[in-house]
């Protein structure tokens, strides 16, 4: 009789917690930055026992990730900046043309990629200028690195006719860099990738400088676009601390989920600055008078209510 009372509760319990509501985070590569990210953000909101399981979901990349939040499949995802605002204005991207996910919506700015620029050291390339008639691996046709290197290229004078565009993804851009395939290779990712240091110790590569001037100027149309310092001694070989160009990554949410959850989940991830910026070192110049300016989509209702309270926004 004891040991059926006992199955019993264990049956109740467990099904109670295959019925808690779940929070489904889609965040990339499992071996990714924004992976690690993502699962220490859902532990320390399960710590909270806001009474919702939170859980961190692989995914193909920033498109997969955005058209899970549109199917419903994803309550919330970590994307680059540059493909959420093209998916929520329906251009930009091929896959996003005259197609917008207008039930995107932002919570902040968490921390910039890099956009990084590479060449090999010695070979008279300063600046995007000087890569005028050079071949470039410049990611795959209608990708958003093709069109972030186009918009680098162009506020420096480049167009299409002026470099010799080689279309490759971006880890067969950093192998044609080290074979001498290409003169140059852009690659977007977070400061200190495993991919660059790896490329670094094997060939003397250079960062490209980007003036703040001119991240300046593509921002006023993509606000996305952040300026960044690369600091130096980063990478192997690389001394010197490099201004150049960042894409902020952006925390969103389903327009479906509650804006209650929404923001006692920010009040838990945010409260505590210092916590959020020790989890992860590109985190660590998060600040929120930064993470709201130039969000790719609307606030959604529940993380606008957290940062009106905070002072940070104002009240509409």
């Amino acid at each position: 009789m004891r040991k059926a009372l006992q199955m019993l509760i264990f049956s109740n319990l467990l099904g109670l917690a295959l019925a808690q509501p779940t929070v489904v985070i889609g965040a990339g590569n499992p071996t990714g930055i924004l992976f690690h990210i993502a699962s220490a953000l859902a532990e320390r909101a399960d710590k909270a026992e806001l009474g919702i399981r939170w859980s961190v979901k692989p995914t193909d990349g920033g498109r997969s990730s955005l058209e899970g939040l549109a199917t419903g499949e994803l309550q919330m995802a970590l994307v680059g900046g540059d493909v959420a605002y093209y998916a929520y204005n329906g251009t930009g991207l091929p896959a996003f043309e005259k197609k917008p996910l207008r039930g995107l919506k932002s919570v902040a700015y968490l921390f910039p990629e890099v956009v990084h620029i590479l060449v090999r050291a010695g070979q008279g390339i300063h600046t995007p200028a000087d890569l005028k008639g050079r071949k470039v691996a410049m990611g795959e046709p209608g990708s958003p690195i093709e069109v972030t290197a186009r918009l680098v290229l162009g506020v420096y004078g480049l167009g299409s006719g002026d470099v010799q565009p080689a279309p490759l993804s971006p880890t067969e851009g950093l192998a044609a860099l080290q074979d001498g395939r290409v003169d140059a290779a852009f690659y977007i990712a977070p400061l200190g990738d495993p991919a660059v240091q790896r490329l670094a110790a094997r060939v003397a590569l250079q960062e490209l400088l980007v003036e703040p001037s001119r991240v300046e100027a593509l921002s006023q149309k993509y606000p996305f676009y952040t300026p960044v310092l690369l600091p130096g001694r980063v990478y192997p070989g690389i001394d010197v601390t490099t201004p150049a160009i960042g894409i902020q990554v952006v925390l969103l949410a389903s327009e479906y989920m509650s804006a209650d959850l929404l923001r006692s989940w920010a009040s838990v991830i945010f409260g505590n600055e210092a916590a959020l910026r020790s989890l992860e070192p590109v985190l660590a110049g998060f600040s929120a008078k930064t993470a709201v300016r130039g969000l790719p989509a609307p606030l959604h209702p529940g993380a606008e209510r957290y940062w009106v309270e905070r002072g940070v926004i104002p009240l509409q």
